[in-house]
């Protein structure tokens, strides 16, 4: 697995994939670029399914150094 892997690569459920696939992640990089908020945030995404993707992701930043993109600043 490297960065520019296909994430549809990774041993993961067709729900996670789907949910993933809905916010445009297509390899390792994005997925690790996208602040988790994104993830806990959609509709439609059981808990089981958001761990498993946060437990993926923590898998993959032990082992590349990829730090999420910030979150934009929320102007009132």
């Amino acid at each position: 697995v490297t960065p520019d892997s296909q994430i549809a690569l990774l041993p993961v459920s067709t729900r996670a994939l789907t949910a993933m696939d809905r916010l445009g992640i297509l390899t390792v990089r994005d997925l690790l670029r996208l602040p988790l908020m994104r993830i806990y945030g959609m509709r439609g995404v059981g808990n089981h399914t958001r761990r498993e993707i946060r437990d993926l992701v923590d898998r993959l930043q032990q082992r590349f150094l990829i730090e999420p993109e910030p979150l934009p600043a929320v102007i009132d």
